[in-house]
């Protein structure tokens, strides 16, 4: 008998009664953003125009920063929201092809009935609705497949999307209110040790970010541990298998250190997985710097080593890394760029490429890649450059390509890691 997943069940539950409704409140929305904004220019315009103060400048500048949030809330409304909504009608469309398979198999399941009731018993006609039903029955377990697969999507979109089945390695986390200040946020004593606990967390700029944190068995009650972020991105390919330039992975629990995660991988010290929420996302100043103080506030929550901070990056990953270590020169203990060439490089310096390089060199780095990678030779020459006053070591695998980024044991200098989590973890800014 054809069934609908529960997971399905659970959206059309919960969702699909309401996507009719959520067309005219994201419009409304949008349209009290667009108020917002104008009143904002005008308050600015007023208080240029007519306050006079030596603060006039800062005064300003608040005006600027409340412009820019209502852009960026702006922004996701009109492109997350919607995409979001176009994507729960698609699910919801499926749903009721779904439904709809369900009724003809079992309209077949009867006419199989009444010919094997009938007097003159006509076998080519049951044979045919017999072959009729089974080919319904593949559709329907395709159509199945790329519902959930669209399901998946969708709640990947957004952490804060729940339709159906909790996260494999814990709980979201709840707010809670800080009984100092008063203000809700996440609480990040209560993550669960010696496996990884989905955080969704908040920075003072508003700006939230997914993350899979990693605790070691012992960490609530050891001071001076090591932490690392890890910035995933895994290899896309479009319909005919080709690698999709466009679209970058989203890291998380998908590729890299957070599939070894997944997998049930112990590290010795403190792992922050970051997940992207589109191909912009390590780019984005609010979220890098939200990242950051994620790192502060976790070194600050659990007592860690604030000199052992280090950060590493696969594939779209490696250019996050690139953007975090040049806007914070001097706070990583140690980066590790997996698969990534040079391109990033600069842009957190307005374009300048040169003085980019001179913050790279700040940070102790380390550099791996295939010989058969596409971005192969870029690395070679961020080595070269690096190399020109910096502290820079590399690994070149041979013959291994761009889809096939090493998780194996790293030597350098002479030591060996099990792999390049466990040797940034063991690095000191020092």
């Amino acid at each position: 008998m054809l069934t609908i997943p529960t997971e399905l069940d659970s959206f059309k539950d919960n969702v699909s009664g309401s996507i009719e409704s959520m067309d005219s409140t994201i419009s409304i929305i949008s349209s009290k953003l667009g108020e917002l904004q104008n009143a904002c220019t005008s308050a600015k315009n007023g208080v240029s125009s007519f306050y006079k103060s030596d603060k006039l400048s800062s005064i300003l500048d608040k005006f600027s920063e409340l412009d820019g949030l209502i852009k960026q809330v702006t922004e996701s409304v009109s492109s997350n929201l919607l995409s979001m909504l176009s994507k729960a009608k698609e699910i919801n469309g499926k749903i009721e092809q779904l439904e709809k398979l369900i009724n003809d198999v079992n309209e077949k399941e009867k006419l199989i009935n009444d010919i094997k009731l009938q007097d003159e018993f006509d076998s080519v006609n049951f044979n045919n609705v017999i072959n009729d039903r089974n080919n319904i029955v593949k559709d329907f377990e395709k159509l199945k497949t790329e519902t959930i697969n669209a399901l998946n999507e969708l709640k990947s979109r957004d952490s804060l999307i729940n339709v159906a089945t909790p996260n494999e390695g814990g709980s979201p986390q709840e707010l809670v209110k800080d009984p100092i200040t008063g203000e809700f946020r996440y609480d990040l004593l209560n993550l669960q040790e010696g496996t990884y606990t989905e955080v969704s967390y908040t920075g003072k700029n508003g700006k939230t970010i997914k993350t899979f944190i990693y605790l070691p068995v012992g960490a609530k009650s050891v001071t001076g541990l090591s932490v690392d972020l890890s910035m995933g991105g895994d290899e896309s390919k479009n319909a005919e298998g080709s690698r999709n330039e466009s679209s970058h992975g989203r890291g998380g629990l998908g590729s890299g250190v957070g599939q070894q995660l997944k997998k049930g991988a112990q590290y010795s010290g403190i792992v922050v997985i970051l997940e992207a929420y589109n191909d912009k996302s390590y780019s984005d100043p609010y979220y890098l710097d939200t990242a950051k103080e994620l790192a502060d506030d976790i070194v600050k929550t659990y007592n860690a080593n604030p000199d052992k901070v280090s950060i590493n990056g696969y594939s779209y990953g490696g250019a996050g890394v690139i953007h975090m270590v040049e806007r914070f020169p001097d706070y990583f203990s140690q980066a590790v760029i997996v698969a990534q060439g040079n391109g990033a490089v600069g842009k957190e310096s307005q374009g300048n490429k040169a003085l980019g390089y001179e913050k790279l060199k700040n940070t102790k780095i380390h550099l791996i890649c295939g010989t058969n990678d596409f971005v192969y030779s870029q690395m070679v020459s961020m080595s070269n450059e690096l190399s020109k006053g910096g502290i820079v070591t590399h690994e070149w695998l041979k013959g291994v390509d761009h889809g096939s980024n090493s998780f194996n044991p790293v030597t350098i200098n002479g030591k060996t890691y099990d792999n390049y989590v466990e040797f940034c973890l063991a690095q000191s800014r020092n």
